[in-house]
């Protein structure tokens, strides 16, 4: 009874997120925690071997629940991401691509590892970055009136980030995909812009 009343105090009361983590081997939850483990992913960590298996996916749900600005980087990365962030903002055209270029290669895929894991490769970098607002600036800049080489830059920097679900939502939500489309269906386009922007859209296509 007292389980459930902490439970129900953190979560209705105190507006608490839940992640349900299982450490008694060959536990059986009855009552109303079995209602409440049927409907909600749970995490079996009975062993120490379970608990490795489990641990990325447990922290990306408590990161995902806890707070929309939490990353999974290390201090450390998330102060260079921010870094880059912060120059993608700056005015200067110049300094905007190279923050950008530098973002592209933080988040790309790795086309030498092995397959089924060439995206995995830089999964949380590319989620920190989206988490930290570098999407919706990216579409900005690929949206903008600069100039060829810098807007070029910019999508082959979207085609990256779009590489998870999350992000690709994000691109979805704007004019970007409406940009895109005048992009392609223009004369005035140069090829190398329309190659970037065919190459962004098919790796949105897939995670869309």
């Amino acid at each position: 009874k007292g389980c459930r009343t902490e439970y129900e105090y953190c979560h209705y009361n105190l507006g608490k997120p839940i992640v349900i983590v299982n450490l008694e081997p060959g536990y059986i939850p009855e009552g109303w925690l079995d209602e409440l483990v049927g409907s909600q992913v749970w995490y079996n960590c009975e062993s120490d071997s379970e608990m490795q298996k489990n641990a990325d996916s447990i922290l990306h749900e408590l990161a995902a629940k806890v707070s929309t600005s939490v990353t999974m980087l290390t201090a450390e990365q998330e102060a260079a991401a921010q870094s880059m962030l912060s120059r993608l903002h700056d005015d200067d055209e110049g300094e905007q691509v190279v923050a950008s270029k530098e973002i592209h290669d933080a988040v790309a895929w790795a086309a030498d590892a092995e397959i089924g894991q060439r995206i995995e490769v830089n999964r949380q970098y590319r989620e920190a970055i989206g988490t930290l607002g570098g999407v919706e600036r990216v579409c900005e800049l690929a949206n903008s009136d600069s100039g060829n080489l810098a807007r070029c830059q910019h999508w082959a920097t979207l085609g990256q980030l779009c590489l998870c679900p999350k992000n690709a939502a994000t691109l979805a939500k704007g004019t970007t995909l409406s940009s895109a489309e005048a992009i392609l269906s223009s004369s005035a386009s140069s090829p190398e812009l329309r190659t970037e922007v065919a190459l962004c859209l098919s790796r949105f296509a897939e995670f869309c």
